[in-house]
């Protein structure tokens, strides 16, 4: 069964790398550097292929040897050094897919590739600021928008914080997290009354409404306390 798993997982990945139609738009890819990048990925899958087959075995393997008894561990040791051989053969071969494809653009579509994977760092990077209650999240929950924690090394070079930008920010994401926390909290518990005001026989519109309003002004001070966060943060912000 996880022989099959894998095999399925396996062809999942081979046909992610196929270039999509939304890329060959963006890169205008001609039909010949099209037939050319397929022809790199269907090599790249050839040759992959017996390497994560041999993989799959060698999970199984590993498995075994580790429940055996008595416990060999050279024979352990031979297959996680058979095992980091394969990733590292299957790592090279993927970076010499990514440079033979790339080899098949113009100097224009290498550009825009560039752009893209810029935009890509940069949204990481949008996602530490947001963790860090400096950008507007999309999810108003607490559990995946604030974390007592320091912003990324990468975020602090990107914005160029000095040490007493950082200390300050970190001292008031925990601040604002303990507030968020019970608010949060809260919130929970008059959801929860609210479904059971709205479940109950005979309905009570007057214990219905007085709970929605307690929950509409729970969710207000929550998103109060939120703007005030990203307000303080960016403030603290040079030009």
């Amino acid at each position: 069964m996880r022989l099959v798993v894998a095999i399925v997982l396996a062809s999942a990945l081979f046909g992610q790398l196929r270039v999509g139609r939304e890329i060959d738009g963006y890169l205008e890819l001609t039909n010949e550097q099209r037939a050319r990048v397929d022809a790199n990925i269907a090599e790249f899958a050839r040759q992959d292929r017996n390497a994560v087959l041999r993989q799959v075995q060698l999970f199984a393997e590993i498995q075994r040897e580790s429940n055996a008894e008595p416990l060999n561990p050279a024979a352990l040791d031979v297959r996680y050094a058979e095992q980091e051989t394969l990733r590292r053969e299957s790592a090279a071969r993927r970076k010499r897919l990514v440079e033979t494809n790339v080899a098949v653009l113009t100097a224009a579509q290498r550009q825009k590739l560039a752009q893209l994977q810029e935009s890509q760092r940069l949204a990481a990077l949008a996602g530490d600021a947001r963790a860090v209650g400096l950008l507007d999240s999309l999810c108003a929950g607490l559990f995946g928008v604030l974390a007592p924690s320091a912003p990324s090394g990468e975020l602090v070079q990107y914005l160029r914080l000095t040490q007493d930008q950082l200390r300050a920010m970190t001292e008031r994401q925990r601040a604002a997290s303990r507030e968020l926390l019970s608010l949060q909290m809260q919130i929970a518990l008059a959801n929860t009354a609210f479904a059971r005001a709205n479940a109950a026989e005979p309905l009570d519109p007057q214990a219905i409404g007085d709970i929605a309003v307690r929950r509409e002004r729970l969710q207000r001070d929550f998103n109060a306390r939120l703007n005030s966060l990203q307000s303080d943060n960016r403030a603290a912000l040079t030009a």
